[in-house]
């Protein structure tokens, strides 16, 4: 099998965070929903961000649509955190994306990101 990387080159600087959803609990044992808190993973971390790809069409389905920009984010492999689908990222550049896929190996993660505010 393959070693564990030892180095990973990285290009941008990246967080991700998890929405929590909070309730709040009536006297009647009624449920209503509350703000989400925002729990960090990871803050300020280097990482392996490879070229935007176009995928899929905008909902409106018009001739001068273009697909929603995805992300593949590259990162060692970490105790730290473990990172699922709906997590929330950010980078040094200010782009935000949703994770849509989050894939661990013995060489790392491998996340697929749909970025949002396009």
């Amino acid at each position: 099998g393959l070693a564990e990387p030892i180095c990973v080159e990285t290009n941008r600087r990246i967080s991700i965070a998890r929405r929590v959803p909070t309730a709040i609990f009536g006297v009647d044992g009624s449920t209503n929903a509350g703000a989400d808190t925002v729990e960090h993973l990871i803050t300020d971390w280097p990482a392996s961000v490879l070229g935007i790809e176009s995928r899929g069409t905008h909902p409106t389905n018009l001739p001068s649509d273009v697909g929603v920009p995805q992300l593949t984010i590259l990162l060692p492999p970490t105790d730290r955190a473990s990172f699922r689908v709906s997590d929330l990222y950010s980078d040094d550049l200010g782009r935000t994306a949703t994770i849509v896929a989050a894939e661990q190996s013995t060489l790392g993660w491998r996340l697929v990101a749909r970025q949002v505010g396009v």
